[in-house]
């Protein structure tokens, strides 16, 4: 099984999207998509915040984090 992420940091500083595909290597089949939308809260303050550069440098390729 292949598995494909597509990580996006938009326009907002407190959310990203997630998009994640699964293929069967043998005959290239997509097997499942899946889209999700990330928000990072402050429980504390009960509101969303902004996303920590750790956090990022974990879900994007480390070309894209240089540039």
């Amino acid at each position: 099984m292949n598995i494909t992420e597509n990580n996006q940091f938009g326009g907002k500083l407190t959310t990203f999207s997630r998009r994640t595909e699964f293929t069967r290597l043998a005959d290239n089949q997509l097997l499942c998509r899946a889209r999700t939308e990330w928000c990072y809260f402050d429980v504390d303050r009960n509101r969303p915040t902004k996303i920590p550069q750790g956090l990022k440098s974990a879900f994007l390729p480390s070309d894209i984090m240089s540039g």
